[in-house]
């Protein structure tokens, strides 16, 4: 067995920590983990993504274009990026919120919405997007996007890890005041994608 998955963002919306949440938990599994991150100016609002493959053997942290079972995009215009590593008939999860770059800011480039739904609904054969940001702020802060999305990641997109372990995991990486926020948003990720 052999999973592969990119998570995608922009920095300050939880991609790592999710990141994280899914490594342990696969750790806990027994699988043998490979993850590795690129956080470009991050701290800034720049991209970040990361790629973790697990299973039974697994030599490279580095998803290759084509090969990941899962894409889960904390921003749409992320998303759009990084699609190309997801493979025919993989998964996509995606927030439907995004945070225009510079250039489309100061009107160099443009982005149009519409057409980048398209263009995932064309790549991905198990595409949903949904605005998992609302969904947050309904569990009591916009900061628990990474839950909606884990919550979301734990039912659909064909991961091995059970639903229970991975909101265990979860939980374990936050504050426990913020745990009943964090145990929310992420069932209201599962109930958006059932």
């Amino acid at each position: 067995m052999k999973y592969s998955l990119v998570l995608t963002g922009v920095g300050g919306q939880g991609t790592i920590l999710a990141s994280r949440a899914i490594s342990l938990a696969a750790m806990e599994k027994g699988y043998m983990i490979r993850s590795t991150e690129t956080l470009g100016m991050a701290q800034r609002g720049g991209s970040v993504i990361s790629h973790i493959r697990f299973g039974d053997e697994v030599y490279s942290p580095i998803v290759p274009s084509g090969q990941a079972d899962a894409l889960l995009g904390f921003d749409l215009i992320e998303a759009v990026r990084w699609v190309s590593l997801l493979k025919k008939g993989g998964a996509a999860l995606i927030n439907k919120a995004l945070i225009p770059p510079y250039e489309v800011l100061i009107g160099e480039s443009h982005f149009n919405e519409d057409e980048a739904k398209q263009f995932l609904d064309s790549l991905a054969a198990d595409n949903v997007i949904f605005d998992m940001t609302s969904l947050a702020v309904e569990a009591g802060n916009y900061r628990a996007t990474n839950a909606v999305l884990l919550g979301a990641f734990s039912i659909k997109g064909g991961s091995p890890l059970e639903p229970e372990l991975l909101e265990k995991v979860m939980l374990g990486l936050i504050p426990q005041k913020l745990a009943d926020i964090n145990k929310k948003a992420f069932e209201l990720g599962q109930k958006a994608v059932s």
